[in-house]
């Protein structure tokens, strides 16, 4: 069920808002790590209204949505014990291949150096 937030001073949001996206994300990815998200509301939903790790990483090819705590333990069980698997292996590979293409460097040569060569 979605609702409006309310701010304590009063203040409605009119749209939605969604999860702030954390950079630990791309540090997990960076450090090869199976990444574990909640699936709260916004999961699968279409932008600017989903969950801001899907802007980076796909569910199921990049990373694990968890739905309740039962679920969480299910899983953390299924990669300790299966963690040699190519399916995590190729999880934790795609994740890091996607993290590259967000390095600072890429970020420099993407946005900084057109703008130097535009004379700006």
């Amino acid at each position: 069920m979605r609702r409006k937030i309310k701010w304590k001073k009063g203040k409605e949001v009119k749209n939605w808002v969604t999860p702030q996206f954390k950079h630990r994300i791309h540090d997990a990815a960076a450090h090869k790590c199976v990444m574990l998200c909640y699936k709260d509301p916004f999961a699968g939903q279409d932008y600017p209204h989903y969950n801001s790790i899907e802007h980076y990483y796909e569910p199921n090819v990049d990373f694990l949505y968890f739905e309740d705590s039962e679920d969480l333990e299910r899983i953390i069980k299924d990669v300790l014990q299966n963690f040699d698997d190519p399916k995590y292996k190729n999880m934790v590979d795609s994740a890091y291949n996607k993290v590259l293409q967000h390095t600072t460097a890429k970020w420099y040569e993407d946005y900084i150096v057109p703008l130097v060569k535009r004379g700006k």
